[in-house]
């Protein structure tokens, strides 16, 4: 508004070729920032994505005969569970990662700006956080729970489709599909 009011109608164009530059570079700053937490995620993703895959697949080869679960639907479906808290882990922790400097960034730019203002945003921070905190271990549960009857539904999945032919012979569908269900 201060263009519109001030510099438009005084008819300052230097002014407004130093505002306008000044817009630029922010425009600038602001893209040169989003691409170096892109790029900084994307490298730190694949190295944790890399060193998790290989420990998690080496675990899974050098495991005792004893240790190996009898049903092969379970042990694959809890390989992809290990996939799938591998996938979590890497994306949420490394966002949080990476954004954590460039919210001390802001942090320091509103403090600059506006002191007053500058209590805001961790405070909104925190009130953010706490629900998460508090009912973690909650989730926790109930998500154990989930891949408990995931891995035993995909089981009788993988078993039922190995010997499809067996389960038609002796005409047990309605075993398995009670199992299923």
């Amino acid at each position: 508004m201060q263009v519109y009011d001030r510099v438009i109608p005084a008819q300052s164009y230097p002014t407004l070729y130093v505002l306008s530059f000044g817009v630029l570079v922010a425009v600038l700053f602001g893209f040169l920032l989003r691409e170096a937490r892109t790029h900084i995620m994307d490298v730190l993703g694949k190295r944790a994505d890399m060193r998790i895959s290989d420990r998690v697949f080496g675990h899974a080869l050098r495991l005792r005969n004893s240790a190996i679960p009898r049903s092969t639907g379970s042990f694959i479906s809890q390989l992809r569970e290990l996939e799938q808290i591998r996938e979590m882990i890497t994306s949420s922790t490394l966002a949080t990662i990476v954004d954590l400097p460039f919210f001390f960034l802001f942090m320091v730019v509103l403090a600059i700006i506006a002191p007053p203002l500058a209590w805001i945003a961790p405070v909104a921070a925190l009130l953010m956080i706490l629900p998460g905190v508090a009912l973690q271990k909650k989730l926790a549960v109930l998500a154990n729970q989930a891949a408990h009857e995931a891995t035993l539904r995909n089981a009788v999945l993988v078993e039922s489709v190995q010997g499809l032919e067996d389960i038609k012979l002796m005409q047990a569908e309605n075993r398995f599909l009670q199992q299923w269900e």
